[in-house]
This record gives C-alpha cells, structure tokens and sequence, in this order.
C-alpha cells in the first residue's frame, strides 16, 4: 500500500513547495529591498526548507485573517530578517516595521470581531427564527422510530462485535471519534468506521476492510460487521498517513482555503460509504464561522463532490453541525438585546443545553436545543429551539417552566425501580408522546449496555414512566397521564377520531395513584385506554354496552382516549350537572377560540408586506 501510496505525494510534495516557496520569497523581500542578497539567499533557502516540513505535517488552511498559519510564518522571517540587518548596520533598522505591521494587523482584526462591534450580526447568525405553537407542529412521533440507543451504548454493542470478529481488531481500531447517527433507508442506525491502529499497521495493510452498522431503534438487535471486498477497501481516511490521510488529501484537491468542521462517517441510500465534512468560513475576522457547503469523499477511490448548501444530496442528514447550531443560539440568546444588555442590563438573556439530533417525520432531520435563562436560580426550560439540520432554518417554541435535561436525568436516576436496578438516564430526546411534551430516555448499567427506557413529561418529571422495553414504558405513560388526570391536546384535528361500538372486552389495572380501564370495541383493531377516576360510567361498563368514544389517533395497538360515554347507561342529570356540563363545553369552544385567534396573530406577525396587502384587498371583499 505505501509504494502506491506515495507515488501521489509527488504532486503533494510541489503544492507544499508552492507555498512554502511564496512564504520564502515574501519573507526576505525587506532584505531584498536593502540589497542584501547573500543574507536573503541564505534565510529564503532555510525558510523554504522549513516550512515545506511544517505545512506538510500540519495542513493550515488560509481562511483566517492575514493568511493564518502561512502569514504567521512569513511574519517569523520579517522578524529573522530585522534581526539580521539589525545586526549588519549600526543605524536602527526600518525592516523592523515589516513584523511590527504584521502584529498591528492582527490586533486590529482581531478587535474589529468582537462581540462589542458585532453584536447584532451575532444575534442574527440562525437567520429568521420564528414562533410557532409546538403542538401544532411536532406531531406525535411513530413509537417505532424513536432512538432507543444512546451514543455510549452504540459503542458498547460496536466493540462487543469487534470482539467476535476475530482478528480485525490486531489491526484496526474503532474510530468512535467519527461515528455517526443517521437514517438509512427510513431506519435510524449509527455507522462506526475501523481506522488504522498507527504508522506500522498502516504501511503493513491494503486498506480499511469494515464498518460497523448499530441498529438505533432497537437495542436487542444484533450488530452487523459490513466487510468489504478488496476493490473496495477504504485507503482515505483521518488515521491514515502522507497522501493517504484525509485532511492533507482535502487541502490538496481544492480546499486549502477552507475551514473543514468534523469529519462524519455516513452511507448512501446504496450502501456506498461517503466520508462528509461541512466547509465553513469566519465572517468576522477570526470568527463567526459560517457554513458555505458540504463535501463528500469516497474513502475507496478518492473521488471528491462538493456541495453547496441547497445541493447537498438527501442522504446527508447534517450540513450544519451540532457545535455550530448552539454557538448561533447563544449568540442570538445573548447579543439580541444588543451588547450592553449582554453583561450590564441581562434583560431576557438564555443560554442553551447539548443540542440533541431528531429525526421527525419524512426525511426531516432536526438539532432541538433547549433554551433556559441564565440566572443561577432559574433552572427551567424558557423554550425549545428546533434547527433543520440540513438548511439551519430555526423555529421556536415556548415551553412554559419545562425541565432541563440535567432535571429530567435527575428525576429518571433517583427513580426508586432505576435505583434498585443501578440503571441511569442517557441522552434524554423530547419527543410529542400523546400529544405531551415528553423525555425519552435510554436507561444503560455501568457497562453502558441498554436496559429499558423512561420516558419523563418535562412539565412535571416526578411522573416518570419507565419499562424494561420501549412498549412497556409506553404503557406506563398513558397510565400516568390519566391517573394524574393531565389533559392530552394534539391541537390537529384529524389526530382524534370518533368512535361509536360495542364494547367486546374491558379490564381494569390498578395502581398506586387509581385504576386504569383497558377494553377493545367490536370492530376495532386496537385497545382503548381510560381512567376510571375521570369517567365514572367505565366501572359500570361491562362486555355488549354500546359505548362512543374520542381516542388520539396515532396508529398504535394501544391508544388513549379523550371523551367516554356509555349509552347504554343512560341516567338522569339535574339542572346544575346540565349548568355544569354547558360551562365545561363553553370553557372548551372560549379556549379552542383562543387558540385559534393567537394563531391568526402569529400568522399575520410574520406575513410579507405584499401578503398584507392580498389579505386587506380580501377582507375588503
């Protein structure tokens, strides 16, 4: 491998001469200016030398402010070239205005990026964001799809199959640096590339021979080890070395004058794996990096694509990266009041939690971030934050006193069954369940293996639902929220169904905090869920009653319901239960009119000044 290999560091070894041969000629152009040619000779023969060596170990790219790394160097020969015609001349030299203009420049860019400058193009990084009401957006999400796996436990079954994979692992190490979660084919996996194991295994192997594919969605399933044949062993790659590493691969084909955030390890709708790396730039001097595209590098042969933004091909789930998306919601949490409000008035200053990525319905892949306050006394949610993942387009939802993640894992660790069961929380991933706002969260042993699932309302995370499995757990949350007699709202009309039947079967489950009654309806495919503290007629409710119900209509065996009445049971009411009942259906329609008015409100809140205009023309109308 290395013979072939470095048949290509021919091309490379010239693209570094390049460069260093420019910083050569530019760093004793001041004792050229004085004729000193025989000094200037020898400083550019050894500067050339020099920085060959260092710009090939250490790749710099040229995107900062005074050309970075490379300007950096020409500035250290000014300095040689100073002290050397300092040393050939009685008189002060003026080559020492050469570097002294050099640390000059790099004071005043690095100034003229500072927040006090720039506040307000801080505070606008994420673009528009705007407001929305989550329960009309987030829909309640398929139970299937959820990620049950978190990344330490990704890791866990990954080198449990490296151990039963026999002699790889001599070889090549796991790179769970670069693992990445992702949807393949409408399924959550991660993908765990092998690396080299360092210099002498490289020079000693054809190429990187597997990856690892962890199920995502499901802990129990078995890990499969994708070996690859010999035409298609991956040479390219970050744990390679000369022409064969990656980041010096990239910056000699093209990107030199490019920032590359992490590399990610991702596959195609095909299977091809890709390596993915998001190219950026700083906008503001030495920061404020901005995304500017997407590369792909096919590890077998090589071939590069580059993208743009809006070309990135559907299977790349993330241009924008986890780091970049919370450094613009903390700037925008803390310079949109301006820069002064940033550190004296601290007027509605947030700060954010570990983005968390999502998978929503579709192909939609989403970063959400918490968002709390900054005061020290305030540990509470002010909002979610939802970023597309491939266009950083944001919208904001506001949660009303919701929990943070440290909470939420908080409350799920000192549970009494995860306790007794020495389990923790991991990765806590706020999902729509029922219509709620809810924490799903993997629970793991000390070895970090998956042990169940809890699943957390953020408005009240004493209520923690937790199972051995994701569908046991389920069931204890629709449990909870109806003991509790919490109020399930999907605010979509077409989410809750009418259903008129004759009950086939019912039970009852009690528990600590009241009874739950399970039944199933003649011609109905699924199990209905209700309290019997909120409906007294379902312990009167026996197998043949005609019975018409409103129930979420998520598509599940088991679903909650949201009305209940037994017409068989007809009993009498008097005046005030009718006054009673009329009021509760007022209140419903007044809240429902309410709703429906702050929409309209937002709605107009962010229409263009021409869709102002087309409303006006039609209310005239």
């Amino acid at each position: 491998m290395v013979p072939d290999l470095l048949k290509g560091d021919g091309q490379m070894f010239n693209n570094y001469a390049l460069l260093a041969a420019v910083t050569a000629a530019v760093g004793v152009m001041p004792l050229l200016l004085k004729r000193r040619f025989l000094p200037a000779a020898i400083l550019g023969f050894g500067t050339f030398w020099i920085t060959w060596g260092l710009y090939y170990a250490f790749v710099p790219s040229t995107i900062w402010p005074i050309f970075g790394f490379p300007g950096f160097c020409v500035a250290l020969v000014w300095i040689c070239a100073a002290v050397i015609d300092g040393s050939m001349d009685e008189s002060p030299t003026w080559i020492a205005i050469f570097p002294a203009g050099y640390i000059l420049v790099l004071l005043v860019t690095g100034i003229m990026g500072w927040s006090f400058f720039n506040a307000s193009t801080y505070a606008t990084f994420m673009g528009h964001i705007e407001e929305r009401d989550w329960t009309k957006d987030v829909q309640p999400k398929d139970p299937k799809h959820m990620r049950m796996v978190s990344d330490s436990t990704a890791l866990y079954i990954a080198q449990k199959a490296v151990a039963n994979a026999g002699a790889i692992g001599s070889q090549f190490q796991l790179d769970s640096g670069r693992m990445t979660l992702q949807r393949v084919n409408n399924e959550l996996v991660y993908i765990i590339p092998f690396d080299f194991a360092g210099f002498s295994k490289w020079t000693e192997s054809e190429g990187v021979p597997a990856y690892i594919i962890v199920y995502a969605e499901d802990p129990e399933r078995q890990p499969r080890l994708v070996k690859l044949e010999d035409k298609n062993l991956m040479h390219f790659s970050p744990g390679a070395w000369f022409s064969a590493n990656l980041e010096r691969y990239l910056r000699q084909n093209g990107f030199v004058n490019d920032g590359l955030a992490r590399f990610r390890f991702e596959l195609d709708e095909d299977g091809q794996a890709h390596w993915v790396i998001t190219t950026y730039k700083p906008t503001l001097q030495w920061w404020g990096e901005e995304v500017t595209g997407v590369a792909t590098v096919n590890p077998s042969t090589g071939e590069i694509a580059r993208y743009t933004v809006a070309e990135a091909p559907v299977w790349i789930d993330r241009v924008y990266p986890g780091s970049f998306v919370r450094n613009y919601a903390n700037w925008w949490g803390e310079y949109t009041g301006g820069w002064l409000n940033s550190w004296w008035g601290s007027k509605d200053l947030t700060q954010t939690e570990v983005p968390q990525l999502i998978y929503a319905e579709g192909e939609k892949s989403e970063w959400v971030i918490g968002i709390t306050s900054t005061g020290a006394n305030d540990d509470s949610l002010v909002g979610l934050l939802y970023v597309d993942s491939r266009t950083g387009k944001a919208v904001y939802y506001r949660t009303n006193g919701g929990a943070t993640d440290e909470a939420i894992l908080e409350a799920v660790n000192n549970n009494q069954s995860v306790l007794f069961k020495k389990l923790t929380g991991t990765a806590p991933q706020i999902y729509n369940v029922y219509g709620t706002m809810a924490a799903v969260v993997p629970l793991v042993n000390p070895s970090n293996a998956f042990q169940g699932v809890a699943i957390v309302p953020i408005n009240n995370v004493q209520d923690v639902a937790v199972g051995e499995s994701q569908s046991q757990a389920l069931r204890v949350y629709q449990s909870n929220i109806y003991r509790t007699g919490q109020q399930i709202t999907l605010g979509i009309e077409q989410d809750i169904k009418e259903l008129t039947g004759i009950v086939d079967r019912i039970g009852q489950d009690f528990g600590s905090n009241g009874s739950v009654y399970r039944f199933t309806i003649t011609g109905a495919p699924r199990i209905f869920n209700a309290s019997g503290g909120e409906y007294v007629k379902l312990g009167l409710t026996r197998s043949g009653d005609t019975v018409v119900v409103k129930y979420v209509a998520s598509g599940e065996s088991e679903v909650p319901i949201q009305s209940f009445d037994n017409l068989t049971l007809q009993l009498d009411k008097t005046s005030m239960q009718q006054e009673v009942e009329l009021a509760a259906s007022a209140r419903m329609k007044n809240e429902q009119a309410t709703d429906a008015a702050e929409e309209l409100v937002k709605k107009i809140t962010n229409m263009t000044p021409e869709q102002l205009l087309e409303l006006q023309e039609k209310l005239k109308n």
